[in-house]
């Protein structure tokens, strides 16, 4: 007979949320036990395993209460400038996030679940769905984390150099696996990944058409430029938009959407990128979703 195999948990309450939180830049205060002085002769006793304190990215000290406290207690932290957000014992995660957002609307908000939130950065498009993403602003800048679950155990990782050309947008993609715990595919080299320069010869290759001699005429173009003429020519070269997305259960999307010249004409899903949408990641994503990418020369 075979063991039984150990049962996995999915993590909940607040080591889901000390976890998230800290992905956002959030600070958790060690320790057990803390006093603060009070104007007078009073002390603040802050017990961090009741009401854990928390650092945020824009520098105000929270004290999070899943468990009553006095008037006195809750007016001698406000005296001291910590904002108190009391919570339900659950440490449900949507719920600490909705706290934040109502309790410091400065500089955190969630987007709705139900709506897309639609980006540009350098001309590519990114377009983010999910009950779960939180706006930052601090110091004018804004910062944007989304949660990306995935659904069940045999869920696919999101592709490698996804991540970091959501980052490039200021997305920071906080990636669960099925039992909430992070989980991302390692980060590629840039310098590793390969981005082909398009020659008339690679992209022959590349469409392999049926029948060449209908699609280049008997004499096959000699360059480039003359290639891509035919093409344009024979219909089979129009400029677009070229979009990757994937989602995971309900109202959890992202998509990225980048201009580049389409080739049609043979069997493969041939784009060909300006050279400044050449960024390796970028490239890496868009093979990944199966287009055979190449990048027009300087």
């Amino acid at each position: 007979m075979t063991p039984n195999k150990e049962e996995r948990t999915p993590r909940t309450g607040l080591s889901l949320v000390r976890m998230v939180l800290e992905q956002m830049r959030f600070k958790f205060v060690p320790g057990d036990e803390s006093m603060y002085p009070l104007p007078g002769s009073q002390w603040l006793i802050v017990k961090m395993q009741e009401t854990p304190m928390v650092e945020a990215p824009w520098g105000e000290k929270i004290l999070f209460c899943p468990v009553p406290k006095n008037a006195d207690w809750i007016q001698g932290a406000n005296k001291l400038g910590m904002k108190v957000c009391t919570i339900s014992p659950r440490w449900d995660l949507q719920e600490v996030l909705e706290k934040l957002a109502t309790s410091f609307p400065r500089h955190f908000r969630l987007w709705s679940g139900g709506q897309d939130l639609v980006l540009s950065h350098n001309g590519v498009g990114v377009t983010l769905q999910s009950p779960q993403i939180a706006i930052m602003e601090r110091d004018g800048q804004k910062r944007i984390h989304q949660v990306w679950t995935r659904q069940n155990p045999d869920s696919a990782p999101l592709p490698q150099g996804l991540h970091e050309v959501l980052e490039a947008a200021q997305v920071k993609l906080i990636e669960l696996d099925a039992y909430n715990e992070l989980s991302r595919l390692p980060t590629r080299p840039r310098e590793s990944i390969y981005v082909p320069v398009a020659t008339h010869m690679e992209l022959i290759r590349a469409m392999n058409p049926s029948d060449p001699e209908q699609t280049f005429g008997r004499t096959m173009p000699d360059s480039l430029g003359s290639l891509l003429q035919l093409l344009r020519d024979k219909e089979l070269l129009q400029q677009g938009m070229v979009q990757a997305a994937w989602s995971s259960g309900l109202q959890n999307r992202i998509a990225v959407q980048v201009p580049a010249w389409k080739v049609s004409g043979g069997t493969a899903k041939i784009v060909i990128l300006d050279r400044r949408f050449s960024d390796p990641y970028l490239v890496s994503v868009l093979s990944h979703e199966g287009y055979t990418c190449f990048v027009l020369p300087d």
